[in-house]
Formats: structure tokens, C-alpha cells, sequence
């Protein structure tokens, strides 16, 4: 003991690396989770503009009939509104995979992490990109039905396809901590607490 307190080691670059390490991955999960609220802000403004200025909420045929003008506004909205979704649709999974990445240091772990990781970006990307793609000219977005049929693709069956990798990530998500959590050496109730607490927080 007396000769460790004597030593001339020196050990204090291990607080530089800690800090070099955990200081920037703190702010990304702060700045991660404050663009989520904000680009939920942004969505909430859309959808009102799309409610009062082009139409949204009655049936498009009915705009047609009695409000035509505002038929391109109603498209116009629902493209921004699909398109700033697929933007921020996955923050806040992917802060709470920088939590998991913390909690959970395994490699196997951390092989799933990056496997989801890929799924929630990769996947939003491509269908942003097939959203901003899907019709041809552009301005056919916002274009009748029948423009709209016969120059865009099936962009409904392209907003259900799009739902499966946020399906399949989710219970991926949720299901990850519970093998790790009941195999703590721990008693039943505080694994049976921290389950519950993945379940509710890990969405």
C-alpha cells in the first residue's frame, strides 16, 4: 500500500480520455432528443397549416367539387408532411440506442446496435428519397388524382412498406435489454422493475 501512494505513475490522462469520449456522445443524446422536439414542433406546424389552408380534414373529392384551388395546397402539405416525418421519425430511437450502447458494453450487443442503427437510417432515407422521387414532373405531387395515378408510383404502398422496419426495429428495441436484464444476479422484483422500465421508456 505504502509503496502504490510513493509511486510516480502517472494516471491522470485516463480523465482526459474519459472526458475526450463520454463528453461529445452526452451532448449527441442532448442534441438528439432537442432536434426530436423540435422537428416535432416543425410537424405540428404543418399539420395546422394543412388544416387551415389546404383543406385537411375534409374528403378530397368534396374539395374538388366546392374548393378546387385548395386541392394543390392539400397536396402540397401532405408531400411536406410525409417527407419531414421520414426525417425525424427515428431520433429518438437512435438516442435511445446511444443509452443502450452505454448500458449494455457486450459485442454482441453492440453487432445488434449497429444492425438497427443501419435499419433506422438506411430505411427512412431510402423512402425519403422515393417520396421526393415519386412522381414525375415534381409538380405532379401536387396534381390531380388523375395526374397524380398516371405520373407518380403507388406512393400508398410505399407509406406501408415503409411502416415494416419501424415495426421490426421496435420490438427489436424493446425485446434487446430483457435477456441481459434476467440474467442479472439480482432479486425478482428488481428485475421485474427494470423490465417494466425498458418497456414503457424504450419507446
Amino acid at each position: 500500500m505504502a509503496n502504490d501512494l510513493l509511486s510516480h505513475e502517472y494516471i491522470g490522462w485516463r480523465l482526459y480520455v474519459f472526458v475526450a469520449v463520454f463528453t461529445p456522445l452526452q451532448v449527441a443524446l442532448v442534441a438528439l432528443r432537442y432536434y426530436a422536439v423540435l422537428g416535432q414542433l416543425v410537424m405540428v406546424g404543418l399539420a395546422i397549416g394543412s388544416v387551415k389552408e389546404g383543406g385537411v380534414g375534409y374528403h378530397i373529392g368534396y374539395l374538388e367539387e366546392t374548393s378546387p384551388a385548395t386541392v394543390p395546397e392539400f397536396f402540397k402539405y401532405l408531400l411536406a408532411i410525409s417527407a419531414w416525418y421520414l426525417v425525424i421519425v427515428n431520433l429518438s430511437k437512435i438516442a435511445i440506442l446511444f443509452v443502450y450502447r452505454r448500458l449494455f458494453p457486450q459485442k454482441s450487443v453492440l453487432y445488434i446496435l449497429y444492425g438497427i442503427g443501419f435499419v433506422l437510417t438506411a430505411g427512412p432515407l431510402a423512402s425519403f428519397i422515393a417520396v421526393l422521387a415519386a412522381c414525375h414532373p415534381f409538380s405532379a405531387n401536387w396534381g390531380s388524382a388523375q395526374v397524380q395515378a398516371t405520373h407518380c408510383i403507388n406512393k400508398e404502398a410505399l407509406f406501408v412498406w415503409n411502416s415494416f422496419p419501424n415495426i421490426v426495429t421496435d420490438v427489436a428495441m424493446l425485446g434487446l435489454p430483457l435477456p441481459i436484464v434476467w440474467r442479472l444476479h439480482a432479486s425478482t422484483q428488481l428485475k421485474l422493475g427494470l423490465t417494466i422500465t425498458f418497456l414503457i421508456g424504450g419507446r
